[in-house]
């Protein structure tokens, strides 16, 4: 190892435990005090069997450092374990409201400091149900088409489960189940849950949970829900389901069974939700996050961000309300999977809602009710809701969603988004055509990756050119800086005189590059959103669209193709090295650890694109190095 690399890889890890001590010290330093909180535990437990929520009650805690209150719960004895909170929340008081209001459950919080030091007293509540509705055991009804299976209950003829036919789970074992429930406590929490609003009630999210029983009726591809709220208002809950498709359609009619005592309790909105989250996420997937967003003005807005690379934060606790009229519909999305509800285009969306509370996601929208309609003829809602992958070919093909093609969309950085996007479109038509032939990804990212080469090569030979030609004439620009160090002027036009008469571009390396940038974005987009990656195995790779971790040391995950295209960029660096400054060099030999680092847990399929892509060019600059010659001074280099 000469003593430029041992230069670099010094400076590299000085400049990394710099940055960390620098971030360590932007977030402010933490106060060493071991002194537990001051805390009297929980205080009260109230439960609104109505509405389903239990509301938690505790005095604040008393210590020097911020707080957070973890919130236990355990439904077949008391607790003992106190290190995993089912919640956690800063206030004094939370809502609870994704529990089965007919079990029994203790609960207890604990108070933490910033130091991690937690309170000494647990104090248990134990609550005992007193719902008496709960009776009645509930059925379940199931559909099957060729591609799902969906499970409901008659509980607010919601749905349960969908079982996706054609997809695993990243570890191959079981069916996804596209309905991802929290494991922490039973929940009556199900998609496609309503409310109905008198002109009394407010929006608040938490009450949206139908604990209504309905009757339920299977004829061919559809199935009926009817039930009766409030002894006046009859709901009737129709699915119709394709044979071979993701999207199905759900009609909603209202009817009056009576009259209205007064004007105040008319009833004005409906409004349809989706919840607890969509699934599987894979929490080690760091592009895999969950996203709320709606659609209006050709748009996909999102409005709930958490997890992923630079996915932001959610707004936890809160919710958000969107009012407006261009407002067509709403979806959750992740990765690889999307749910939407579509109302039909006739019923104007008059609200949107969200809401997180770090476990559960709810969204949905609300829609008016016209209460005259109502009391005479009843009213209809028609919702197409798509609950399944995101599949490009799907979304282009069928006009009523094609908009749902914005969620497969990723990042543009500062390029036009839509300008990446239909590149990125472009270049999974020709993956897809290349894999009907080789049958594997991985091979057809390679044949990609070569096209992709033959195509840019006009570009990629004259960045090498100018590279070549650069070092070749170092010698000379060497002695220029030296011989004009004291003048920085003179040098410079000296500098020029060399480039002009050799006909070197210094900045020839460089355009072909950043030319380069829209290609490598785009194919970035393609390879990180494309669910025909999600499983697909290549060699020793497990999923194209994950790390190719072969162990660990530690917790620290051993990845085999970042290493060797680390490795290929360093060669590609030294045969292009300028032989100048020593600074030079150091960034030389800092440029492939920046980019080991950058692609250490991208997905497989992306790194694998790049290192066929530096194999290529590393052929192409030898080629280059052994045919092009440059004179200088009456010498051939």
């Amino acid at each position: 190892m000469n003593k430029n690399t041992l230069l670099a890889i010094v400076l590299s890890f000085t400049i990394l435990i710099a940055w960390s001590i620098y971030m360590r010290k932007k977030s402010g330093p933490v106060k060493i005090d071991k002194t537990p909180p001051i805390f009297k535990g929980i205080k009260k437990v109230t439960p609104d069997y109505k509405n389903g929520y239990l509301k938690l009650k505790w005095d604040p805690a008393e210590d020097n450092l911020r707080i957070v209150y973890g919130v236990f719960i355990s439904q077949t004895s008391e607790i003992t374990q106190f290190n995993n909170p089912a919640y956690y929340t800063t206030n004094t008081s939370f809502i609870i409201s994704d529990l089965d209001m007919s079990k029994n459950y203790y609960f207890a919080v604990r108070a933490i400091d910033q130091a991690n030091n937690r309170d000494n007293n647990i104090k248990q509540i134990y609550l005992k149900s007193k719902y008496k509705d709960f009776n009645v055991s509930e059925k379940k009804v199931e559909y099957e088409n060729k591609v799902a299976i969906y499970h409901f209950s008659t509980l607010g003829g919601r749905l349960k489960n969908i079982i996706l036919k054609d997809y695993k789970t990243m570890d191959g074992k079981e069916q996804v189940n596209l309905l991802n429930y929290p494991k922490q406590v039973l929940s009556h929490y199900y998609p496609l849950d309503i409310k109905v609003y008198s002109s009394k009630d407010d929006n608040t999210i938490l009450k949206i949970n139908d604990q209504a029983r309905y009757t339920s009726r299977k004829k061919g591809n559809k199935i009926f829900f009817s039930s009766v709220i409030n002894k006046d208002l009859k709901i009737i809950k129709e699915y119709v389901f394709k044979e071979n498709n993701y999207d199905f359609t759900l009609n909603i009619k209202l009817s009056s069974t009576a009259g209205y005592k007064s004007a105040s309790d008319a009833y004005d909105r409906i409004a349809v939700k989706w919840q607890p989250t969509l699934g599987p996420v894979n929490k080690l997937d760091k592009y895999d996050n969950l996203v709320y967003a709606y659609y209006a003005e050709e748009k996909l807005e999102e409005e709930g961000k958490g997890g992923g690379c630079m996915g932001g934060k959610k707004t936890l606790n809160k919710i958000i309300i969107k009012r407006a009229d261009n407002i067509k519909w709403i979806c959750f999305h992740n990765r690889y999977f999307i749910a939407a509800i579509m109302p039909t285009e006739k019923y104007k969306i008059k609200e949107t809602f969200f809401y997180s509370d770090g476990k559960n996601d709810i969204g949905g929208i609300i829609s008016s009710i016209d209460n005259n309609k109502l009391r005479t003829q009843g009213v209809e809602y028609n919702y197409t809701i798509y609950a399944g992958p995101k599949i490009r070919a799907t979304f282009k093909n069928n006009k009523q969603l094609s908009g749902l093609g914005k969620a497969i969309s990723g990042r543009s950085f500062i390029l036009p988004k839509k300008f990446v996007n239909a590149i990125s479109s472009v270049f999974f038509e020709v993956l897809l055509f290349i894999y009907k032939f080789v049958k594997s990804y991985g091979l057809a990212i390679i044949i990609f990756t070569i096209l992709i080469k033959i195509v840019l090569y006009p570009l990629t030979h004259k960045q090498f050119e100018s590279m070549v030609k650069m070092q070749k004439i170092q010698p000379i620009i060497t002695q220029v800086r030296e011989q004009y160090k004291s003048d920085a002027q003179m040098m410079n036009k000296e500098l020029m005189k060399v480039y002009k008469k050799y006909k070197v571009n210094p900045l020839g390396g460089c355009l072909p590059l950043l030319m380069q940038l829209p290609i490598f974005i785009a194919i970035w987009n393609m390879l990180q959103s494309a669910i025909e990656l999600r499983t697909a195995p290549f060699l020793w790779i497990k999923s194209l669209a994950m790390p190719d971790t072969v162990g660990y040391i530690g917790t620290i995950p051993i990845n085999i193709l970042p290493i060797f295209m680390g490795v290929t960029m360093l060669y590609q660096q030294t045969m292009t090295g300028t032989g100048g400054a020593s600074k030079q060099k150091s960034m030389m030999y800092f440029m492939p650890l920046i980019f080991l680092v950058m692609f250490w847990n991208m997905p497989s399929g992306l790194v694998l694109y790049w290192s066929v892509q530096n194999v290529l060019s590393i052929g192409q600059q030898l080629l280059i190095k052994k045919y092009q010659k440059v004179e200088t001074g009456g010498e051939t280099k």
